[in-house]
């Protein structure tokens, strides 16, 4: 204890996260054991035909935008830092520690429900694009209710109903954010071309978790918490943005033809 007290808390940070670095390099290190040739023949004149094809999103670049978003919307500072938060939003201490442990009970009846209610009603681009919609509308509300004046001469209402849309926004983020790891591995056409996609869009979301977690508490200390959470809000509705023209209106698309209209086959060279 007196160990991890005397480091500092960026040290710390890369201490946590040396297993992660470590199966990373085994991985690049392996990375051929895991390869295996295409799945779905393409004979040599549609490849070349793939290959010029204008894709200005391909499989790659749709994992990077929603692993993007999966950090900009908050993920790893609600993750490391949501009983911080509560507290910065004026909750006392003691219930702020048990909204932070009860939020992800209520991320799982969430999802649990939707598994439930509307497995087969409900596609993967509604729960995406539909989930970090109602994610971003809750972070606005928020940040509306944290510079809200009015509400100035109640303290304590103004403390609830700021912890009650961050609470909404804590919740709602686990249905697109999990439904996008699924998503993400949809898109590509064969296991080489999904491990490396996938590889490199969760290697990019731990390199912005670790900006966003080094970065919040400083931030935080030095401002205040609207403008510490407001860059996260403006990156995410650009993103978000970004994706409503960049996922496909069909996840059941056939490979082949996910492979022309998203510019799969750089990731088969």
């Amino acid at each position: 204890m007196a160990l991890v007290r005397g480091l500092s808390y960026f040290t710390f940070i890369l201490f946590v996260n040396i297993p992660v670095i470590i199966s990373g390099i085994i991985y690049l290190h392996n990375k051929d054991l895991y390869d295996e040739p295409a799945k779905y023949a393409i004979s040599p004149q549609r490849m070349n035909q793939i290959r010029s094809w204008p894709a200005p999103y391909n499989p790659q670049n749709l994992a990077l935008l929603l692993m993007g978003i999966n950090a900009s919307i908050g993920v790893p500072i609600i993750l490391a830092f949501s009983a911080l938060i509560y507290e910065q939003l004026h909750i006392p201490i003691r219930k702020a520690a048990h909204l932070s442990v009860f939020y992800p009970f209520i991320q799982l009846i969430v999802i649990l429900a939707l598994k439930w209610k509307f497995c087969c009603s409900l596609k993967r681009r509604d729960l995406v694009l539909g989930g970090y919609g109602l994610s971003i509308m809750a972070f606005f509300l928020l940040l509306i209710t944290l510079e809200y004046g009015t509400l100035e001469t109640d303290p304590a209402a103004k403390a609830a109903a700021s912890a009650a849309w961050f609470t909404v926004l804590a919740v709602s983020i686990s249905i697109p954010c999990n439904t996008a790891l699924c998503y993400i591995t949809e898109q590509f056409p064969d296991r080489k071309s999904q491990i490396r996609g996938t590889s490199k869009a969760r290697m990019f979301l731990w390199f912005l978790s670790a900006i966003s977690s080094g970065t919040f508490l400083p931030i935080l200390r030095a401002t205040s918490i609207f403008f510490a959470l407001l860059p996260y809000f403006v990156i995410s509705i650009i993103i978000f943005v970004l994706l409503i023209f960049a996922v496909p209106e069909e996840v059941e698309e056939s490979h082949e033809s996910i492979v022309m209209d998203y510019g799969t086959s750089k990731l088969l060279e």
